[in-house]
């Protein structure tokens, strides 16, 4: 291809004057009469750079009608781009500038409409490498943005799973905040909250495998709101039961309560040490924001408790449901220590319903009464304890839950 001879420094400012007045008629002219439209590189900016900053449309047009350089056009379509001059990015690939080169980040950012992007996008831009759906829609949410993926997911099936997957990190990353707002467009979008990998923090990341998905994010989050924006409820049997176990390392009581009501079993690795309760004992010793427990315990007709309101209720809620110890060498002490770090009534409390409920067999539950450390405390306390022991099971649970009546009626009382 013969380069077009570069003009003189006059005739270069009289061309870029004409750009700059937007004179298409005059420029048109100037390219009939066979004038070159390479300017010296000393004078900058370009004619076509004047063109696009100005949104001369149609003069973009001529001049990259007429332009024969590749990297020139190029160029442009990067500058159009960064200005939110699409529609003259646009028009810049259509004369042969190279899409492959579009950062697939900035046109998603700078798109005023899904038509507008997905125009450019379509025409081979690549929008799988470095997420820029993921980075968009964390740094700048909107519909738009979705809208783009969902073209571009039906348009480009072989791109599909890569967007897909891009709009399954932001769903972990919301989920993982607790942000309510954005959760079901992203479903709606075509984010599956059971895929599993890296939120947004994580991408780049070397590690083998993430087996975090946008469930297990939203019970670490704490926020049930979140979790119930994800339909757990079409989860399997397993699934809502693993959701349950994750949910007791925070002791939500609300969460724990909501996906025990979806069928969730209580009961997940209760032969070891790793169990929702034992994981909810485990924090009975931790302090808990004294308004919160004030609602919660008043709500469940407990005595105003002044430590882990939110673990003593996941443990009585948990018993009842069914939820069983089992004895081994490592549990016991495990237990020991639980009940021995808490106030005597407490500890009391919780031998109660672990024993009225059947939740540990009898010969761990004896074992526990014989624990000289609680014997020290009060001996005669034990002893109502050793009685239910010796009960069979229903009768002790109708004995526990007449028990939780009076308590339930005495605080009514108090309050």
């Amino acid at each position: 291809m013969v380069t077009a001879p570069i003009l003189s420094v006059d005739e270069a400012r009289h061309l870029i004057s004409l750009c700059e007045a937007g004179r298409l008629y005059a420029v048109a002219d100037w390219i009939e009469a066979g004038k070159s439209l390479v300017v010296p590189p000393s004078l900058k900016p370009t004619p076509l750079r004047i063109a696009t900053t100005r949104r001369f449309h149609s003069l973009v047009e001529l001049l990259l009608r007429h332009e024969s350089r590749a990297d020139v056009k190029t160029a442009t379509m990067m500058y159009a781009i960064k200005r939110d001059s699409l529609d003259i990015a646009h028009l810049a690939i259509e004369y042969g500038a190279d899409p492959r080169v579009v950062d697939c980040f900035r046109v998603l950012m700078a798109a005023r409409s899904v038509r507008a992007a997905t125009d450019i996008i379509e025409l081979g831009v690549d929008v799988t490498s470095d997420s820029p759906f993921t980075h968009a829609f964390t740094i700048s949410p909107s519909k738009k943005i979705l809208g783009i993926a969902r073209q571009c997911i039906k348009n480009r099936p072989e791109c599909s799973d890569s967007i897909r997957e891009q709009l399954n990190v932001a769903l972990r990353w919301y989920c993982a905040q607790g942000k309510e707002r954005w959760i079901t467009p992203l479903l709606s979008a075509g984010a599956d909250p059971a895929g599993e990998g890296p939120t947004l923090t994580e991408l780049g990341r070397k590690r083998e495998a993430y087996g975090w998905n946008a469930y297990f994010h939203a019970v670490r989050s704490g926020k049930l709101a979140v979790l119930k924006l994800l339909q757990p409820s079409k989860l399997a049997y397993d699934q809502l039961s693993e959701l349950l176990y994750y949910a007791s390392w925070r002791v939500n009581f609300r969460m724990i309560e909501y996906l025990v009501n979806l069928g969730a079993s209580v009961n997940r690795n209760s032969g070891g040490e790793f169990s929702a309760l034992v994981s909810c004992m485990s924090f009975l010793d931790h302090d808990e924001y004294r308004d919160e427990a004030s609602a919660l315990a008043q709500d469940h007709g407990m005595p105003m408790p002044w430590r882990s309101p939110q673990s003593r209720l996941a443990v009585r809620l948990l018993v009842e449901r069914g939820a069983k110890l089992e004895a081994n060498r490592r549990l016991f002490p495990q237990l020991q220590r639980i009940l021995v770090g808490l106030p005597a009534e407490i500890s009391h409390e919780i031998l109660h319903l672990l024993i009225g409920f059947g939740a540990c067999p009898d010969d761990l539950g004896c074992a526990l009464l014989k624990t000289p450390a609680l014997r020290r405390r009060d001996p005669r306390a034990l002893e109502p304890l050793e009685q239910l022991l010796s009960l069979p099971l229903a009768q002790r649970q109708r004995r526990i839950r007449a028990f939780l009546r009076r308590q339930s009626q005495h605080t009514d009382g108090d309050s």
